[in-house]
């Protein structure tokens, strides 16, 4: 499953006949969003992360240049989001987008206060308590334990829900930008009420991005494009 993707997703990037092309395959874009929300429920925990990254990252493809896409990607029906407390049931596609959004939002939220609070604090300055030769092996196997490593793993997960939550950003500003109509779906469902914290995920994730060298010009471009039109709705 992961190779197909990465094939769609090779021939309609930066590609717009490609993406075009893709997109019009019968059932690619119910398929594709049954990989975000359904299939989750289904892989191995080492495997979401790249699962939905790529299939959302094929379903903006799809939708960034044609218009008929964006369409029939706003007008599927498909069950909601597969971390939802609710129980399955029919949803429209944004709908169902927008709860994943925020399922995502709130578990990078929670990763990042849980990596604040096992930070330890500063040691006071001095020499530190020699260890006891019979208490250093154990404190070697201990290491797995220790504060800070449980922090940089907790970071990981921040940024893998910071991430997932900023590719359905991407998905949303490019799926919703020819209806107002659908820019007030969105609005109403969003906690605050307005695009504030879609737009900060997004900045975020470009300055990541640009820290990193990941991101090429025409994703840059993309990203801000997208940040402009949630700023402006």
């Amino acid at each position: 499953m992961l190779s197909t993707l990465r094939v769609f997703l090779n021939i309609s990037h930066d590609n717009e006949h490609g993406s075009m092309k893709v997109g019009q395959q019968a059932e690619l874009i119910k398929t594709t969003l049954m990989c975000v929300l359904l299939t989750p429920r289904f892989v191995p925990a080492d495997k979401k992360f790249d699962l939905l990254v790529l299939a959302l990252g094929l379903l903006v493809n799809v939708a960034e240049n044609h218009p008929l896409n964006r369409v029939a990607l706003a007008s599927t029906e498909c069950l909601n989001s597969y971390g939802t407390s609710t129980e399955v049931q029919n949803v429209t596609a944004v709908e169902a987008l927008v709860q994943l959004f925020i399922q995502h939002e709130k578990a990078a939220q929670q990763h990042e206060r849980e990596t604040h609070d096992a930070i330890p604090n500063e040691p006071q300055s001095g020499a530190a308590d020699p260890i006891p030769v019979g208490e250093e092996e154990e404190a070697q196997q201990g290491l797995q334990e220790d504060p800070l490593t449980k922090a940089l793993h907790q970071a990981g997960k921040h940024m893998e829900d910071s991430i997932i939550a900023a590719y359905v950003c991407l998905l949303l500003g490019c799926v919703i930008q020819d209806s107002q109509t659908l820019v007030s779906v969105v609005r109403e469902q969003l906690p605050s009420g307005d695009f504030r914290l879609m737009v900060n995920i997004l900045r975020n994730f470009y300055e990541f991005m640009s820290l990193t060298e990941v991101v090429d010009s025409s994703g840059g471009k993309k990203i801000l494009r997208i940040i402009e039109f949630l700023e402006a709705c």
